[in-house]
């Protein structure tokens, strides 16, 4: 019973930031994009952490398991990309080319980037993110809880550094898994907790208050977040508003009824994340939209 309220509230949370994410894409600019920008890819970052279950005795099977769900569709889906936006381009009026313009499109999906299709970016640093996670509770467990604390340390250490580095094509977005660290941390810590409460009316008002705080603070009191490419502007400010809201929606989502559908969707919010590119770039370049809206 405990196992099907945990995948409900996290296939709810999974929608919802999925949709966020989404129209982070569509909006491109203005307050409502801060605010979103401000915790939805934490928001899975921690999911992931949720729903990580450790084991020291086998890191091959591990990987093979976490490269078949991310690694896999990351490579399917930027070779498809690559291969419909290089028949396609000749007739649209759009750039799609990133920071790392200057190298081969294969090259660059080798590294974890796909101009074609940028939202991909985030599949190989989730594998990365969960490898690291791996390794912090596997030291967890031989030198003692100080670990958590030490990788938490060198994750903030990292988003207060990074912006002094000039080079910013890292292989799988590994910058951005060690910034992002904590989150999994954070939702692996918690989980039994989180998972075991119920939803009394003080709860879900503090959990309203922690949205409403963090997305306040994370809108008014700090830029735009670019994950892609390493923009956190106040790193205390991101991860105490990014925090704040991400306990926030996962905790309110516990409040929402199961359903069949909401089951579904939540478990295929990976092709969302692949495709709803092709669906806006769609929208971008069709000649009745582009008209209407000029």
């Amino acid at each position: 019973m405990q196992e099907k309220v945990r995948i409900n509230f996290i296939d709810i949370a999974k929608i919802i930031g999925m949709f966020f994410i989404v129209l982070g894409h569509i909006l491109r600019g203005g307050i409502i994009t801060t605010w979103l920008y401000s915790f939805h890819v934490p928001l899975f970052f921690f999911l992931s952490g949720l729903t990580f279950h450790y084991t020291n005795s086998n890191l091959k099977s591990f990987l093979c398991r976490r490269a078949k769900t991310l690694l896999i569709p990351f490579f399917i889906w930027s070779l498809i990309s690559i291969c419909l936006y290089s028949l396609i381009s000749p007739f649209l009026s759009i750039d799609i080319s990133s920071h790392s313009r200057n190298l081969n499109p294969l090259l660059k999906m080798l590294l974890g980037y796909c101009d074609s299709n940028s939202p991909l970016w985030f599949l190989p640093c989730l594998f990365l993110s969960d490898f690291l996670l791996w390794i912090v509770l596997n030291l967890k467990q031989k030198y003692g809880i100080y670990m958590l604390a030490l990788a938490c340390l060198i994750s903030l250490l990292s988003c207060f550094c990074w912006p002094l580095i000039t080079e910013k094509v890292i292989f799988w977005n590994a910058q951005t898994a060690l910034i992002l660290l904590p989150f999994p941390i954070a939702g692996y810590l918690i989980r039994d907790k989180l998972i075991s409460l119920h939803c009394s009316f003080k709860e879900i008002i503090f959990s309203v208050l922690f949205l409403m705080v963090g997305g306040t603070v994370g809108t008014l009191a700090n830029h735009q977040i670019g994950y892609l490419g390493c923009y956190y502007g106040n790193p205390l400010v991101f991860y105490f508003a990014a925090f704040l809201s991400v306990i926030g929606i996962t905790y309110l989502c516990k409040i929402l009824p199961r359903r069949p559908l909401i089951t579904y969707c939540g478990k295929n919010t990976i092709y969302v994340l692949v495709m709803h590119k092709f669906v806006i770039t769609f929208f971008m370049v069709c000649p009745i939209i582009k008209n209407y809206m000029t």
